[in-house]
């Protein structure tokens, strides 16, 4: 049995060290949210403002005679409480079609997070030569309760977000089966059931008359319960034969069942209108059989799969009085190869069709406010996609040489049947889907080659790469073609300077953009090209030991981004730690941002959406730490 109490405020998260590994916990997120900032992209102990408790046992129960050590019942609770504080200031510019102004938003984030969540798992494992059996029920609950304030072009927007509670229920079984012949059989089966009850209130209602409120309205209240029941059932066996044939053979059924209620109004009591509410039934039920086939001969292995699932959709709008009914057989191949060419250098390629039928994020027909400025309808079409990807990569390694290197390249295509499209009106973003086919594509090729110098304790890599993306974007009731690359380029590289001393340094330059393509009469015009970010990373760390019982060392970190106007474009970070240790006590001090720096400046491109933030980071700290064994 172990038993962990934890509680932290200095920028570490422990909850991480919560994870399992042997389960997961399948969580839903609810569409509602308080307005948060980005967060910036370095560690985050650098920026995370967390007071954070946490409290789990572990219990492992041998069953059967005391030297049954594959027959065990594992019992698990967690209870974590969680609050998080995010600070920054922004400004987003949206291009818009036909030569229209960008539209800039100014916006000063302040916002709390703050959880209560507890979790219980019950799992019964039992592994021997011939079977596999593991079966886990796990309950969980979770309560949320966020704030936030936002200073949106002037004007100053309340909010708040309660989450009371969200429940998940969730049974996962997995049998497999050794049988003569070399068959293995194997079953697979999750259940999870959740509910999801929230409110969002926002304050003051911005734009009352796209609401269809009076201007004397105050509030602006979203309701939204969700609830789901999901289940995965798979039955599979694999049976391997002479002269390297392996088969795979496997059938199942999935089925997806959901429900949703929401309501928009201009206060508590207060019955939404049509246009503002939802009441909508879905499921989803899956008959899917999967059939594979593995060669292999000496250094060469070849994988091909033949998957064929029928969907059969149900959408019901209770609202609108509608049904709609769908079904369809979508077939998805895949492939894969591996070649080893020559003992040093290997060949593999793969590629993939993927068809998928209906999403719940895309039938309900009343309006949602997702956010202060957010709110979306759907126009109650069955989303139908398909994705297809293609890869190649050349290895290669030689121990001898200390040489190794790799060359990767992609190719994605996408096809949807829907659109989003986004109406600006103001600061409001209102979010349409559009019965529109569009299609969006890429294409990456990525290396590395890295280098061993024994004699002098030396390693060099050098990693390169490019990606490309095309799609469509459709603003104001118009279509975008929009493409989008960067371009990054690295060094790292690590030596020990001296038989104590050891150094460390990474290099990561990367270049990106976002261009409008012409359309229409102005196809033959060149593309209006966005004005490219150049962004650079390094970092440095010194190590070294004395007297085998002190260490010590330090770290400098430097961030360049070019396009940051109205703000520091370097910023700097310096940390710095010394360790003692005698007998079985450990002293560590530890300083972090040893400069001071208040905050952090970040410039990226989404499509053709600019984002600027100024995000408020952790301010210096040193920490005293004692580690120490009782064993």
């Amino acid at each position: 049995m172990m038993t962990t109490v934890k509680s932290n405020n200095s920028g570490d998260d422990v909850t991480t060290e919560l994870t399992s590994f042997y389960d997961s916990f399948q969580k839903e997120y609810s569409p509602l949210s308080v307005h948060l900032p980005a967060l910036p992209d370095t560690d985050r102990e650098r920026y995370m403002d967390n007071l954070t408790h946490a409290v789990s046992i572990n219990n492992i129960v041998r069953l059967g005679d005391s030297t049954d050590n594959d027959n065990t019942l594992n019992i698990n609770a967690i209870y974590l409480h969680d609050r998080q504080r995010y600070n920054s200031s922004s400004l987003t510019t949206y291009y818009l079609p036909d030569g229209q102004p960008p539209l800039e938003i100014d916006e000063t984030t302040s916002a709390t997070e703050l959880s209560d969540g507890a979790e219980f798992k019950l799992r019964y494992n039992l592994n021997n030569e011939k079977i596999y059996l593991n079966e886990q029920i796990a309950f969980g609950a979770e309560w949320n309760r966020n704030s936030g304030s936002v200073l949106s072009d002037g004007t100053p927007v309340e909010q708040a977000m309660t989450v009371n509670p969200q429940i998940r229920l969730q049974n996962d079984l997995g049998f497999v089966k050794v049988m003569n012949g070399n068959i293995r059989l194997n079953f697979s089966s999750r259940i999870n059931a959740s509910s999801m009850p929230a409110t969002l209130r926002v304050t003051p209602v911005l734009y009352p008359e796209i609401f269809g409120y009076g201007q004397q309205a105050q509030e602006a209240v979203q309701l939204m319960d969700n609830r789901k029941l999901y289940t995965r059932n798979i039955l599979s066996f694999s049976k391997g034969f002479k002269g390297g044939l392996d088969l795979f053979v496997s059938a199942g059924v999935v089925a997806d069942i959901q429900g949703m209620t929401s309501g928009l109004t201009p206060g508590d009591g207060i019955a939404p209108a049509d246009s503002m509410r939802n009441d909508m039934y879905y499921h989803k039920i899956d008959a899917m059989a999967n059939a594979g086939l593995t060669y292999r001969y000496r250094g060469f292995r070849i994988t091909g799969g033949l998957g064929l699932t029928y969907s059969d959709l149900l959408v019901r709008d209770k609202v609108q009085g509608s049904d709609s009914r769908l079904g369809k057989l979508l077939f998805n191949p895949n492939i894969s190869m591996d070649l080893e060419i020559t003992p040093n250098l290997k060949l593999l390629a793969s590629g993939a069709l993927i068809n998928n039928l209906g999403a719940p994020s895309s039938i309900y027909s009343g309006y949602i406010m997702t956010d202060y400025r957010v709110i979306g309808s759907r126009n109650g079409d069955i989303a139908h996609g398909r994705y297809q990807t293609y890869s190649a990569e050349l290895r290669y390694a030689d121990a001898l040489l200390s040489l190794f290197g790799s060359v990767r390249a992609d190719y994605w295509r996408s096809r949807s049947n829907l659109m989003y499209g986004t109406e600006y009106i103001g600061s409001l973003s209102r979010i349409q889907t559009y019965s529109i086919d569009n299609v969006s594509q890429g294409w990456s090729i990525d290396g590395k080659i890295e280098k061993r110098f024994d004699a002098i304790s030396t390693t060099i890599g050098i990693p390169v790469g490019f990606t490309r993306n095309w799609m469509d974007v459709l603003r104001q009731g118009e279509i975008m073609p929009v493409s989008t690359w960067s371009l990054p380029v690295g060094l790292e590289l690590s030596s020990r300077l001296a038989p104590k001393i050891f150094l460390e340094y990474y290099i990561r330059y990367v270049r990106s953009a976002s261009e409008i393509l012409p359309t229409g009469p102005k196809a033959a015009e060149t593309a209006e090209v966005l004005t490219p970010i150049n962004a650079v990373h390094q970092r440095l760390r010194l190590s070294t030991t004395f007297f085998k019982r002190l260490s010590a060392s330090i770290t400098g970190e430097h961030y360049l981004n070019d396009a940051i106007s109205g703000g520091s474009r370097n910023i700097f970070f310096l940390d710095a730690s010394i360790s003692y240790k005698a007998r079985k006590f450990e002293y560590i001090l530890e300083g972090r941002n040893l400069l001071g720096t208040g905050t952090y400046n970040q410039r990226t491109y989404s499509d053709i959406t600019n984002f600027q933030y100024l995000y408020r980071l952790r301010p210096l700290s040193v920490m005293f730490k004692i580690r120490f064994s009782l064993g």
